[in-house]
């Protein structure tokens, strides 16, 4: 099992979604803390550039997780739409 890396842009983001009325649960289905592949709704994927080596998948339609596997560790760096993430 992975160990759980909340970062604090994570947790910034995290709160404001959830005064937005956010769901969190598609969240903890995402946050298995597994070194197991997403389901392809996910749109698991690799970030490049500036954002190489973290990943990024949907949580919902305009919902991103970018987040970073290392060793035993999820790190959670960010989470919101595209427009606020890129």
């Amino acid at each position: 099992m992975l160990k759980l890396n909340l970062k604090e842009s994570f947790q910034k983001d995290f709160d404001k979604l959830l005064l937005n009325g956010f769901d969190d649960s598609v969240l903890k289905e995402v946050i298995l803390r597994k070194k197991e592949p997403l389901p392809p709704p996910f749109k698991d994927h690799a970030l490049k550039g500036i954002w190489k080596p973290y990943r990024e998948c949907h949580i919902k339609l305009d919902i991103l997780l970018v987040y970073l596997v290392k060793d035993d560790e999820l790190i959670l760096l960010r989470l919101g739409s595209h427009s606020e993430l890129f």
